[in-house]
């Protein structure tokens, strides 16, 4: 039983991580409250003889401390990199919910901070005729980004398609650096997805969403967010 909680628990995070902050973590909560402390052992297989490379970048991601403070790159260096927002889910209008805007409102700094450096929006999954990557493009231009310096992806569907969509757009742009912009929940999910599709080729600097740092430890869920999306590379 607990397992199977423990699993529902998993999937109803990734939902949730899409609507407003305080609601989903009062749910989050209440789950918690029904599963109870999730033991190694008690809900996991057996450790893997041989990790493989992405388990080993998951335990390195899994380990860092991600400042939500903006980075502030050399302005000689800024045009080799990118600022790459990861979407989420539009109303069903084509607005851009309080999730998204968040992201947004944190690229709009990052932007300012490194004109120098190329947007990039990723997000296919459409509403009302408008995809996530459309959306956050007009949000950014609407706050004064310049047209010419915003990229979309406008493929993908979830975050390995984020991933794997966004590393040829970075390539034939000559970028050799990154920056990641996503929730604080989804941000170590993110960075591994974007290093397995790079191959970790880029440096890379990954920044929430929130004025809050992300640290140690990370989640049961997460962690199994992250296990999964290893299968799919």
């Amino acid at each position: 039983m607990k397992r199977k909680l423990a699993t529902s628990l998993c999937t109803f995070a990734l939902l949730t991580s899409l609507q407003p902050a305080a609601q989903a973590d009062e749910l989050a909560d209440f789950l918690r409250s029904l599963v109870g402390p999730i033991m190694p052992g008690n809900n996991e297989g057996p450790a893997p003889a041989n990790p493989g490379p992405g388990d080993a970048l998951i335990a390195e991601v899994s380990g860092q401390h991600f400042s939500a403070q903006a980075p502030q790159l050399d302005p000689a260096v800024q045009p080799q990199w990118a600022i790459v927002v990861f979407g989420s889910a539009l109303d069903k209008d084509g607005g851009v919910p309080q999730a998204l805007s968040s992201r947004l409102e944190k690229a709009l700094v990052v932007a300012n901070t490194n004109p120098g450096a190329t947007v990039v929006v990723a997000g296919g999954k459409p509403q009302a005729g408008v995809t996530e990557a459309q959306a956050m493009k007009r949000w950014l231009v609407e706050h004064g980004v310049g047209e010419e310096r915003i990229v979309t992806e406008e493929q993908s569907t979830d975050t390995v398609g984020n991933a794997k969509n966004v590393a040829p757009i970075l390539s034939n742009g000559g970028k050799n650096g990154a920056i990641l912009i996503t929730a604080g929940s989804h941000l170590r999910r993110a960075t591994v997805d974007f290093r397995m599709a790079t191959g970790s080729a880029y440096n890379t600097i990954s920044v929430p969403a929130e004025d809050k740092d992300v640290t140690p430890p990370v989640p049961e869920w997460e962690k199994t967010a992250m296990e999964r999306d290893l299968k799919q590379f």
